[in-house]
């Protein structure tokens, strides 16, 4: 079947109860899949990990409830979920109104339980990809699984393996919003050395301000050099020597700095961030 799309103003009129139904509206391109069928079931699947999750959060409110730790463990399952359930390639899957409905209409309610705040609070429009599609949480799911897929694995487990590691944050600053994060193999070797160990796939090896300044170098580097190119062992070594660089600028600045949340002065505005492209 065709696959469903949601333009924004669909998306808006839809989330703040202005329609009664979603205009959704559909594209022929592509191989025909049972995209309502496959979202349905891909629902049900999410069910039970973010359950889980709310089980855990159960009486807390506000800033701290979207912000648990909790919900880093439901992420790195959720983006394995919502991988698998879609084809490895297909038209939609570059289409900022595809992700639109699948976030808006099938997947509302997880995307709102995920945001919610407080019981009957308003869910930020940003999470369904509205003001900057790249927040869409079902595509940000999505793209941190394909990211780091290793397709020459194996085992499925280990295909996904990489997809485990790492914090929200960590993917969304430092590698969705940064133009190496289209790069497969050079990803993997990023998780890998900031997350070496699989047993412990929320704790990184590197300090968070040597983190973030790595993330600047690598940026500058993708400037000069096919980073696309290399294989996983190359961009290993690569990394690890930027790593090192890192690490001695840092310390050739001297004492620890506050960081960027910590220095900026009481009531500023926040910087947006830089909207990554669709795949």
């Amino acid at each position: 079947m065709p696959y469903p799309i949601l333009d924004r103003n669909a998306a808006r009129a839809w989330l703040a109860g202005s329609a009664e139904e979603p205009a959704v509206r559909s594209n022929d391109r592509g191989p025909r899949f049972p995209w309502e069928e496959v979202a349905r079931r891909l629902a049900l699947e999410l069910e039970a990990p973010l359950a889980e999750v709310e089980r855990e959060l159960a009486g807390r409110t506000g800033p701290g409830r979207v912000r648990h730790a909790s919900w880093q463990r439901f992420e790195a399952e959720a983006a394995i979920l919502v991988h698998k359930a879609l084809p490895g390639t297909h038209e939609a899957l570059a289409e900022e109104a595809f992700w639109l409905w699948l976030a808006c209409v099938p997947l509302r309610a997880i995307v709102e339980r995920r945001y919610r705040r407080e019981e009957g609070g308003r869910i930020d429009p940003a999470n369904f990809g509205l003001g900057n599609f790249a927040e869409n949480f079902v595509y940000r799911l999505w793209l941190r699984a394909d990211c780091a897929l290793d397709e020459a694995a194996p085992t499925e487990e280990e295909r996904y393996a990489l997809a485990r590691r790492g914090q929200s944050d960590f993917w969304r600053s430092h590698v969705f919003r940064q133009r190496y994060g289209a790069a497969r193999a050079f990803v993997r070797a990023f998780v890998r050395s900031v997350y070496p160990d699989a047993a412990k796939p929320s704790e990184p090896a590197l300090p968070i301000e040597v983190v973030r300044e790595l993330a600047k170098r690598l940026r500058r580097i993708f400037s000069n050099l096919l980073v696309d190119v290399l294989d996983e062992k190359d961009a290993a070594a690569l990394i690890r020597e930027e790593a090192r660089k890192a690490q001695a600028q840092l310390a050739a600045r001297g004492p620890k700095r506050a960081s960027s949340e910590e220095a900026r002065p009481a009531g500023a505005a926040r910087r947006p961030p830089s909207p990554s492209p669709p795949p």
